[in-house]
């Protein structure tokens, strides 16, 4: 039975921003953009960078169009692979696909899509977007020219959402704000600067998403440097300002490192395998492309699980062979006490003040057996090394009566 106060939901959605943060944004950002806005995941232990006065709210350059990028990466077709990963006949088109539910109907369709969409690689991050949502988004088809246009609807969003133009960002972000089209050619290839020349008046004229998604990559990431910025600074509040982020160092909500242990296992391949009904092998990353050597492709039983015991409801705790009730205190050994919280066991020395009241308890040999009392005892030990040990406090040696002895 899972504890009541950290309800399953919470874990799922543990699971849900260590795949995110581990995995996901370090491919749109590149590693060293990730870490310059302390992005990456612990690797043990707490994350103590909560801060309770900023907002986690979602921007607007943010929603209208920076994390739009993805609409550049669309393929218009799918492939459909099999058990084996073959290529099924028939590829999903995309603009056959809205509003067309049909196809779901067809068994194991979506692990077939599943396995194709981590097998194929997705468009190259650029100003084009595939025609099949510029001008068939949401297309009847019996009314000719009816589809829609999702890169101008970017555009007319941001507009209605009064976000700034391309070059305020720019400024934004720490880069300079131009004055001329021709000051672009850092960021942006001078071929996708013609053409905005021929569209737009002026270059503070170019909108957001258009100029966001013009930009060079960043160093192993997909987006540029504004994007990356706008992108970065998002997920940098969604971590820092969330209170139940699931690293969290807060002792009232805070998982167990044992637990923490487990969800650093999740992976959004043991994800897709342990829901789907017939994937039953996947690469150990399902964001990059399989590779016998780099990203081998493996049987789900080998890939990681998380052990849900660990979050059992506990009520009690065993420590050697003492069993300590949730709430309780007790000794395992002659100078050890232990304490029994529903995190686990707690454990602390004792200071012994009297040897000789701890040997009239206790037996010679637990005594002895005991790291924490030999050091704290040793004296009596070298003091009396004839001493035999009786439980009542009497020396049972045959030579002279010592002042001080160590007895029990």
């Amino acid at each position: 039975m899972l504890t009541n106060y950290i309800p399953g939901r919470r874990i799922l959605s543990a699971v849900s921003q260590h795949i995110t943060y581990n995995e996901f944004i370090s491919r749109i950002l590149g590693k060293s953009f990730s870490n310059k806005y302390d992005l990456h995941t612990q690797v043990e232990g707490y994350f103590d960078g909560y801060d309770s006065r900023c907002d986690s709210s979602i921007v607007n350059e943010f929603a209208a169009a920076a994390f739009r990028f993805g609409h550049s990466l669309l393929k218009p077709v799918f492939d459909r692979l099999d058990r084996g990963y073959r290529v099924l006949s028939e590829p999903l088109h995309l603009r056959k696909s809205f509003f067309n539910s049909d196809m779901l109907l067809t068994p194991n369709v979506i692990d077939h899509i599943m396995r194709g969409l981590v097998t194929s690689s997705m468009e190259t991050l650029d100003h084009s977007i595939t025609e099949e949502v510029t001008n068939h988004l949401f297309e009847n088809k019996q009314v000719p020219f009816s589809g829609m246009d999702l890169a101008a609807l970017n555009l007319q969003r941001a507009r209605d959402h009064g976000v700034p133009g391309y070059n305020e960002y720019r400024k934004f972000c720490n880069l300079t704000k131009v004055k001329s089209f021709d000051e672009l050619s850092k960021e942006i290839p001078s071929h996708i600067i013609e053409r905005l020349k021929s569209i737009y008046n002026h270059v503070d004229d170019i909108d957001l998403f258009s100029g966001g998604l013009a930009e060079k990559a960043l160093h192993g990431g997909l987006v540029g440097p504004t994007f990356g910025c706008i992108i970065a600074k998002q997920f940098s509040l969604l971590k820092k300002c969330d209170r139940f982020w699931y690293e969290t160092s807060n002792a009232l909500i805070r998982f167990t490192e044992a637990q923490l242990t487990e969800i650093r296992k999740s992976t959004l391949s043991k994800v897709l395998c342990d829901n789907s009904d017939t994937i039953e092998s996947i690469q150990r990353s399902a964001f990059d492309l399989p590779d016998p050597f780099m990203n081998p492709r493996v049987s789900c039983k080998n890939l990681p699980s998380i052990d849900l015991d660990q979050w059992k409801e506990r009520v009690s705790c065993t420590v050697g062979k003492v069993t300590i009730d949730v709430g309780s205190a007790d000794r395992i050994s002659p100078c050890v006490m232990c304490t029994c919280t529903k995190e686990g066991p707690i454990c602390q020395s004792l200071r012994i003040n009297n040897c000789l009241h701890l040997a009239s308890t206790y037996s010679k040999e637990s005594v002895l057996a005991d790291h924490v009392c030999k050091v704290q005892c040793a004296y009596a030990f070298r003091a009396f090394p004839q001493v035999d040990i009786a439980r009542n406090g009497r020396l049972l040696n045959s030579g002279p009566k010592p002042i001080l002895g160590f007895s029990t």
